[in-house]
């Protein structure tokens, strides 16, 4: 049942920012208590092994037998006291959503130092899902800018989950980083597009839909016409009617 100090199967180079280290010697580099945005994780580990102890490695995954933890030692032929193993096991394809992954360590004989057995559990996330970016502001529409040449127009969004990055794009230029909602200042009379990028902290990457706006110079409208002149004109044409009307009734007479 026990794998002896010299069973070996592969090596692997195990290294990480953040490694998790247990009680029972073994040293996890993946997976760590994180979101991930793949399917396909390995499960890396390093293991301190001692001299004439005999060791079983196995790992539950969501609760069920995952499977056996082989690794190979460095140096098996040199006589220490420890021994530096590493080991890589390839993980199941692994659904959208939270996992738990539990390293058992069984050894014998046990001592003071070394019990019988172990159980150190990791939870993770898989997200698959790319962040959803809705812009409220600008919208696709026309904006009238009063006796300008630049205007000013507030950038609005809402995002569906935490990120780690939010960037803009402004008429295709390259991305600008920003920390939320703030306003598009001096833009020109004329043509404009945008497009919010934004990461969220598993890695995966989304973009909103772009947005065309235009900005126009508000033009100046005609003087509007005097009513009190067409009422005057009106009353005068009425007036000299009347007067003719009146003279040829009297020359009739």
């Amino acid at each position: 049942m026990f794998a002896s100090l010299v069973t070996c199967t592969y090596s692997v180079n195990a290294e990480s920012a953040d490694p998790i280290h247990f009680s029972s010697g073994v040293t996890l580099f993946s997976p760590l208590n994180r979101t991930y945005n793949s399917r396909y994780l390995s499960l890396n580990f390093s293991f301190i092994v001692g001299l004439g102890i005999k060791y079983s490695l196995n790992y539950d995954i969501d609760g069920k037998y995952g499977g056996s933890m082989p690794y190979v030692i460095e140096n098996p032929e040199e006589l220490h006291v420890t021994y530096f193993a590493t080991g890589l096991v390839k993980l199941p394809e692994l659904s959208e959503g939270s996992h738990s992954l539990t390293v058992n360590l069984l050894a014998s004989p046990s001592s003071n130092h070394i019990k019988p057995s172990y159980a150190d559990t990791v939870y993770f996330s898989i997200d698959l899902t790319p962040p959803n970016i809705l812009i409220l502001s600008p919208e696709n529409r026309t904006y009238i800018a009063a006796n300008v040449t630049t205007a000013n127009i507030p950038l609005n969004f809402t995002l569906s989950e935490q990120t780690s990055k939010v960037s803009y794009s402004l008429d295709r230029h390259n991305n600008a980083t920003i920390a939320g909602n703030m306003t598009l200042a001096d833009l020109s009379i004329g043509s404009h597009n945008f497009t919010i990028y934004a990461r969220d902290v598993a890695g995966n990457t989304g973009a909103s839909e772009t947005i065309y706006f235009t900005i126009e110079e508000e033009t100046e409208l005609p003087e509007p016409f005097s009513t009190t002149l067409v009422v005057a004109s009106v009353i005068t044409v009425a007036i000299v009617g009347i007067g003719i009307v009146v003279y040829f009734k009297k020359r009739k007479r």
